[in-house]
């Protein structure tokens, strides 16, 4: 390690002393150089060749070798330049470069020989790899553009890492950095949980995970887009039906929150029998993206069963994985069977008095209403009449009764046609029933007997009589009151189809009254019409029946006999309606006046006998006429 000087004297045998030869600073070295520090360290990752190292001393030469792991392939380069000097050299790259191939694994060792020829020990870092590929990580859960309701992130690196870490940024930009665990950066597949995530409902979020592999290399995962944290579950409610309500359909009314990854309505029996219950649709299409939808059915209905109560459910899942919780409808009658209007009074063409009504509903309804459509007969302003079916009668079984005059003001003799309309609770219409041609008629008949009269004689059975309208029932009695004796009063005689017509009946004899001579009778008439309106009964009074011929006597005179005054003696057998005796001159002196007609009156038509009677009404006889007496 000492520097000499070395002379070399000398002279011949002649004693001529030589030049003396020099070596000047001529170093022994008998140590060989030394390579300490090298780096990197065994089993080290490296994406360069830096290389660093301590010499002892400058050396004349020097060779890095590079052995592949397990071969006998070898690489070498030569140190030059700087690198052969005793110097403490930080990790830089070999001037000579050496192509090693990326992923293998190295042994690599260096050797110097110094100026005096000694050579160093070769010294070996074992186990180097060289990696220049970034680490190769994926995002695999969550997707871009999902709906999370957890913070979950699920990635996979083909490596170990050195570190790593996780990013949520959101719209706003603002990053949310997690460095990821010991055990979360070791090559596999990781579900990177339980890292205190601060997250915001309905704000999108990009999420990233970057990492340095054991060489340095820096990697990052592709970004997921557009994730949405969501840890509400969706509300799906149905409107309509209702509760305990009947429905003629499958159609519903429902709000979904928001958009849903799946859905489903389903119908199970809640009472009676449906043995394809229950009965699952899937919702899809538009119900998928929520909101409010009115009168939503199926493509294919669910095959529901009239008269069985369902309970309908409807649940689903948002696009986060959430599940709604189950929104039920209770006992919900299918009912698709109408009700109907039967047993209806009145009937076609019938006449009423008052707006009297009769019905039997097969069920209960919901709505109903009866109309009065004017169709004929007597003008009516009001073109039709309606009324409104409230409480018990709309309730199943038979219903009716009288309209209130201040619901229903009909006007005598219009015809109408009744209508019924209905509506069950599940919405199913009465199939239209009328009844046809109804005439309102609120008045009574007016009769009339124009003969006989009260307190007349009549010697026919005949009767006149008028009827106002048409009737369903008439009548005429005959009671007997005085003279002979009926022993048949009273008597009637039932109107047939063609005397019950409105008009003027002359002179109409019914044999059944078998009227009696010289009895003295009341006559009366009764009659209803197709209304029932009774109307009021006509009464003739005192009508006698008299068919015997009255006789008249002339008394006190013969024929060809002589009288001196104007009085006349006659008898009556019974009281005359009217008569007259005729004063008619045959010879003797003239009379002007003859015949002379004298009228009897008053008192001269009563039944007896007439003594010297003085006649009111005459005669004028003529002294010494001569004349023929008529008594009619």
């Amino acid at each position: 390690g000492y520097t000499y000087s070395i002379t070399l004297n000398g002279s011949d045998r002649a004693g001529n002393a030589a030049t003396p030869a020099q070596l000047l600073e001529i170093r022994i070295d008998l140590t060989p150089p030394e390579f300490t520090a090298f780096y990197p360290e065994n089993n080290a990752f490296i994406n360069n060749l830096d290389l660093g190292w301590t010499l002892s001393e400058d050396i004349a030469a020097g060779t890095v070798f590079f052995t592949h792991m397990g071969a006998d392939t070898k690489l070498e380069t030569a140190l030059v330049d700087m690198e052969l000097k005793a110097v403490t050299r930080a990790p830089l790259a070999l001037l000579n470069s050496v192509a090693l191939r990326d992923g293998m694994s190295y042994r690599i060792s260096i050797i110097g020989t110094d100026f005096a020829g000694n050579t160093s020990d070769e010294l070996k870092i074992e186990n180097i790899t060289y990696d220049i590929s970034p680490p190769e990580m994926t995002i695999s859960q969550p997707k871009s553009d999902s709906f999370v309701n957890f913070l979950d992130v699920k990635y996979q690196v083909n490596e170990p890492l050195v570190s790593g870490q996780m990013i949520w940024i959101n719209d706003n930009n603002k990053k949310f950095v997690y460095d990821l665990r010991e055990n979360d950066i070791l090559e596999g597949m990781h579900t990177l949980q339980n890292y205190d995530i601060e997250t915001e409902e309905q704000i999108p979020y990009k999420i990233l995970v970057t990492g340095l592999d054991r060489a340095g290399n820096e990697s990052t995962s592709d970004t997921i887009h557009n994730v949405m944290f969501d840890v509400t579950p969706p509300n799906l409610t149905i409107l309509n039906p209702l509760p305990v309500t009947p429905i003629n359909h499958t159609k519903v009314n429902l709000i979904i929150s928001e958009p849903i990854k799946m859905g489903s309505i389903r119908w199970e029996t809640a009472q009676g029998n449906d043995p394809k219950a229950p009965h699952l649709k899937i919702l899809s299409g538009e119900q998928l993206a929520g909101g409010e939808f009115t009168d939503f059915d199926f493509s294919s209905p669910p095959d529901l069963i009239n008269g069985v109560q369902y309970n309908i459910t409807i649940e689903g899942t948002d696009l986060a994985g959430n599940a709604s919780e189950p929104m039920s409808v209770k006992n919900v009658l299918f009912d698709t069977i109408p009700p109907e209007f039967i047993n209806i009074l009145p009937v076609n063409g019938q006449y009423i008095r008052e707006a009297d009504i009769t019905y039997t509903l097969t069920e209960d309804l919901d709505e109903g209403k009866i109309y009065f459509d004017h169709v004929g007969g007597m003008p009516d302003p009001k073109k039709t009449h309606m009324i409104t079916l409230a409480g018990g009668k709309k309730t199943k079984g038979t219903q009716g009764g009288k309209l209130p005059a201040s619901f229903v003001r009909l006007v005598n003799g219009a015809i109408y046609n009744i209508r019924f309309e209905g509506i069950d609770a599940a919405g199913n219409s009465a199939p239209e029933a009328i009844v046809n041609n109804i005439v309102y008629d609120n008045e009574p008949p007016i009769l009339a007997i124009t003969t006989p009269g009260n307190n007349s004689f009549v010697n026919l059975e005949s009767i006149s009589f008028s009827i106002s309208e048409d009737i369903v029932v008439g009548k005429i009695q005959l009671t007997h009151v005085a003279g002979i004796v009926d022993p048949n009063s009273p008597k009637e005689v039932i109107l047939d189809e063609a005397e019950r017509n409105l008009g003027v009946f002359e002179n109409k004899v019914f044999s059944e009254l078998k009227w009696v001579d010289g009895a003295t009778y009341n006559l009366t008439i009764n009659a209803t019409d197709l209304a029932g309106n009774d109307a009021d009964p006509v009464q003739i009074k005192n009508i006698t029946f008299d068919i015997t011929p009255p006789v008249l006597d002339i008394l006190k005179l013969n024929n060809n006999g002589y009288i001196n005054d104007n009085t006349l003696s006659y008898s009556l057998s019974e009281k005359l309606a009217s008569g007259t005796i005729i004063f008619t001159r045959i010879s003797g002196e003239e009379d002007p006046r003859s015949p002379q007609v004298v009228e009897l009156s008053g008192k001269e038509l009563m039944a007896g006998n007439f003594m010297n009677q003085q006649l009111a009404n005459g005669p004028n006889l003529v002294n010494g006429s001569i004349y023929n007496i008529e008594f009619s």
